[in-house]
């Protein structure tokens, strides 16, 4: 076998064998590190745990409080007016009102 002729075979091989191993990599991998992150990620456990709980209605008035005040903290620190959007008609978010029995 000449030179050219390797060549020649060895690229009608290999590049539709490596697009296509790169491709089921690709749509693969996002899954794997995504169950991976999931595991490990413990703020998303505790807010689906909540919702799980507020969903069977077991959430006392002040869990409620603390998560909405938590989730608010959260929206300011990362400010939250660039992530909705910006202009005149999007309203404020409301201020959370204190319970009487947490007095």
């Amino acid at each position: 076998m000449t030179l050219p002729m390797f060549i020649l075979l060895f690229a009608l091989i290999y590049v539709p064998t490596a697009i296509t191993l790169g491709v089921w990599h690709r749509k693969h991998q996002y899954s794997v590190e995504n169950e991976a992150l999931l595991r490990q990620n413990w703020m998303w456990a505790w807010i689906s745990q909540y919702q799980i709980r507020l969903i069977k209605g077991k959430t006392s008035p002040k869990e409620d409080e603390y998560i909405i005040n938590y989730l608010n903290e959260i929206l300011v620190r990362t400010n939250k007016k660039d992530l909705i959007g910006q202009g005149d008609d999007i309203p404020e978010l409301p201020k959370e009102k204190k319970h009487e029995d947490d007095k």
